[in-house]
């Protein structure tokens, strides 16, 4: 297994590679603050004692405050939020973002700061330890040894158990130092804002992967104190993702075969669900069970790719044996990292699922091939620049959506420009395959 590593200035990309094919990815915007380390110092605006909360002040908006997001040392001071909390009182908060259909921001007292062996709770004491671990000379030992603050917790997670005491309590005291940073920032400062956490944490998706992966691949060298630091062998690649380019194009297509290409999904996402229709291609060989075996498994791989969460509705071509392959889609949550609850199959047949949302899908991020982000066609015309040699004059050929979003990018001539380029002609290609790259333009020569 491989371990795959895209950085550019608009995207970076995890990307989990084995025998050629993607079996998990992670992709963010680069610089991208992540809102699970983002505390704001707010006001109490108004008390709501009709439904035990508190409307707060977070300076250029509000947020909603409820009873069971006050922390244990709050609700102690009383049976309400009214008598927990004074107006105009200055409160740190964590916002819990809509991402469960709620329509206003809801602010937390109870902030928990994510981390690759454990979710540090500064305001909750106590060690919880994941149920996953089930060694009981483990848990103890685990417990005994981690160093918390009596006034703080921990949840371990699972690899808490695979990795070093050290390395535990070294992302521990990371994590606390970080937050008592931004107490003493937020007790000087007299305005209402923002404030990001700066935690020297790894990341938990990275983590999980590398210590289990045989190699590290990147286009970025500082890379290789990661894979030092965890027995890895270290590559350096320019384009990281190319023995996998395929299968993450297919990832950005609405049609993806299965079988041998003698079945297929069609993966619609849509505002509210996401719904998947199985195919059998007319020149099939297979059965219709084994098709439909392959295809729901295939579904929940490109589930977890594309990072699509919420309802998501399968329609499979056999519904007499909808039973089945709804065994198939139950079986295949264990590669997930995302809870997922499997439901059906219904009176029609169909399989039905949600997948917990956790950040923005893969379309929403990086759009369609028809129709791509600039996020996007900035990261595709940097991995072309990684590619060019020195020319005075180049040649950007391009799929229409890449390139109009080019165009429409802002001082994109200064973006990683290098500095020998004079003359920049764009070509439209008009193709099925999504394509940028950049050619030099030769100068002509007369005999």
């Amino acid at each position: 297994m491989k371990l795959r590593i895209d950085r550019s200035e608009t995207l970076t990309i995890y990307a989990v590679e084995q025998d050629g094919k993607l079996t998990d990815l992670q992709v963010w915007e680069t610089g991208e603050e992540d809102p699970r380390y983002q505390l704001y110092l707010a006001r109490v605006k108004k008390l709501m004692p009709a439904v035990n909360g508190a409307i707060l002040d977070l300076g250029n908006r509000e947020a909603y405050l409820g009873w069971p997001d006050l922390d244990p040392a709050r609700k102690q001071r009383g049976k309400s939020v009214a008598d927990c909390l004074d107006l105009e009182e200055r409160l740190l908060v964590q916002i819990r973002r809509a991402e469960s259909g709620e329509k206003a921001d809801k602010a937390t007292l109870r902030i928990a700061l994510p981390g690759a062996f454990m979710v540090y709770l500064p305001r909750e004491p106590g060690i919880s330890i994941s149920t996953k671990i089930r060694n009981q000379e483990t848990r103890l030992a685990l417990e005994a040894s981690v160093a918390c603050p009596d006034h703080a917790g921990v949840i371990l997670r699972t690899l808490a158990a695979e990795t070093t005491v050290d390395r535990v309590n070294a992302e521990l005291r990371s994590l606390r130092l970080a937050f008592e940073a931004v107490e003493e920032q937020a007790a000087r400062t007299k305005s209402l804002r923002a404030f990001l956490v700066d935690v020297d944490s790894e990341s938990t998706f990275f983590t999980r992967w590398l210590k289990g992966a045989d190699e590290l691949i990147s286009n970025d060298p500082e890379d290789q104190a990661w894979a030092r630091a965890w027995g890895v062998d270290f590559s350096r690649g320019e384009i990281p993702l190319g023995p996998c380019w395929q299968d993450w194009i297919g990832l950005r297509k609405r049609t993806v075969s299965v079988s041998g290409k003698q079945g297929e999904i069609v993966v619609e996402e849509l505002e509210t669900l996401t719904a998947i229709d199985v195919n059998r291609r007319g020149s099939a060989k297979a059965s219709i069970a084994v098709i439909d075996k392959l295809a729901v498994r295939e579904a929940m791989r490109q589930l977890r790719l594309r990072n699509i969460g919420g309802m998501v509705v399968m329609d499979v071509i056999d519904k007499r044996g909808a039973k089945r392959t709804t065994r198939e889609a139950t079986a295949a949550r264990i590669d997930d990292s995302h809870p997922i609850k499997v439901y059906g199959p219904s009176a029609m047949g169909l399989i039905e699922l949600i997948r917990t949302k956790r950040g923005a899908s893969l379309r929403q991020l990086l759009g369609s091939a028809e129709s791509p982000t600039a996020v996007y066609a900035l990261w595709r015309l940097s991995l072309a620049l990684r590619q060019v040699g020195l020319s005075s004059g180049v040649r950007i050929q391009g799929n229409p959506g890449l390139l109009e979003q080019l165009k429409r990018v802002d001082n994109w001539k200064t973006w990683e420009k290098p500095s020998g380029w004079k003359r920049v002609v764009w070509e439209s290609l008009d193709q099925e395959e999504e394509i940028l790259r950049i050619l030099p333009i030769l100068k002509k020569t007369t005999v």
